[in-house]
């Protein structure tokens, strides 16, 4: 049996690649390809992120499937693997969780040790994006998720890069996975993630597909509301019982131009990549030298974030509230 997994990255369409999947489970089911139910969160394959060693992701596992502190999370995930595969007659099994990019050696080590003991193929499937285009559509992550009140789309505080390092990460699952059946994409150069999965998987059959995008764009006014909630209003008793609900809506209702950070500071930031991306190039014979583009017009010369009064603040999240 071969396991074919889309590991992501996250930013790169894979909620899109995820929906598809679901939406085509009985055409996949007649094609001899299978959809565990036991590794999933809601749609994505998280309990092989927190296998693989995720603390994080083991917590939303446990939270989901109700497993007490004293289940040895290891010793169910097996079990539970094993058992659903030997009630089923597939040949291939998809899965899909952008978290496993970013494994370090040991983590894919761990998982794809478990997984051999299943499956005789490990199917890789990866998809990239440029550091810093990836950088500005998590900085809506960060607002969003955990409550960021930065305005360091491109940096960490101490000053290292945000992004992936693609060639670490290829490197790290050929370590595992033959490098033939390990097949890394380039997000900015597709026009449908679905259908290159199921190009890269070599998956059969007459699937539906709908190129639709989940995850809309927060402008940059939007983000600068959601930046001061999260700054100024979100401990407040007001929203003690609100707060995901409201950044929920302020996301949906502010959609537009995400904020970006100024031309000369994406190109520093594609530098600070440049020769990881060189060697991913050359192992991958590239047509581009770096891997990735060069253009850098969609940036402005300038970063301008856009102020927001205080007492204006409040008027914007309500505005945001009752539009939902």
């Amino acid at each position: 049996m071969q396991a074919i997994i889309d590991i992501g990255d996250q930013k790169t369409g894979s909620k899109t690649r995820q929906v598809f999947i679901k939406n085509n489970k009985e055409e996949l089911s007649r094609h001899g390809i299978g959809i565990l139910r036991s590794t999933k969160v809601v749609d994505y394959d998280m309990g092989l992120g927190a296998y693989a060693g995720n603390k994080e992701y083991e917590r939303i596992y446990r939270n989901v499937n109700n497993l007490s502190e004293d289940i040895r999370y290891e010793k169910y995930l097996e079990d539970a693997v094993r058992d659903e595969i030997s009630g089923e007659r597939f040949d291939k099994y998809l899965f899909s969780f952008e978290g496993l990019m970013h494994l370090d050696v040991r983590g894919v080590e761990k998982l794809t040790s478990m997984l051999y003991r299943y499956f005789s193929e490990i199917k890789i499937i990866g998809f990239l994006r440029r550091q810093d285009r990836k950088a500005v559509s998590d900085y809506t992550t960060r607002l969003r998720n955990a409550g960021a009140t930065d305005l360091d789309v491109l940096y960490y505080r101490d000053g290292s890069p945000r992004g992936t390092d693609y060639y670490k990460s290829y490197n790290s699952w050929c370590r595992f996975v033959p490098e033939e059946n390990v097949s890394f994409i380039n997000y900015d150069e597709c026009s449908d993630v679905a259908r290159e999965l199921v190009f890269h998987a070599k998956l059969s059959g007459s699937y539906v597909f709908k190129n639709e995008r989940h995850n809309k764009s927060l402008s940059a006014f939007g983000s600068e509301v959601l930046r001061g909630f999260n700054k100024k209003l979100a401990g407040l008793d007001k929203y003690k019982d609100k707060v995901e609900s409201t950044r929920a809506a302020i996301k949906d209702y502010y959609v537009g131009q995400p904020l970006k950070p100024a031309k000369h500071e994406a190109k520093k930031l594609f530098k600070d990549y440049q020769e990881s991306n060189r060697k991913l190039a050359e192992k991958l014979e590239a047509k581009r030298k770096y891997y990735f583009d060069e253009d850098f017009s969609e940036y402005p010369d300038d970063f301008s974030p856009i102020n927001i009064e205080e007492h204006d603040l409040e008027l914007y999240i309500e505005k945001a509230l009752r539009g939902r």
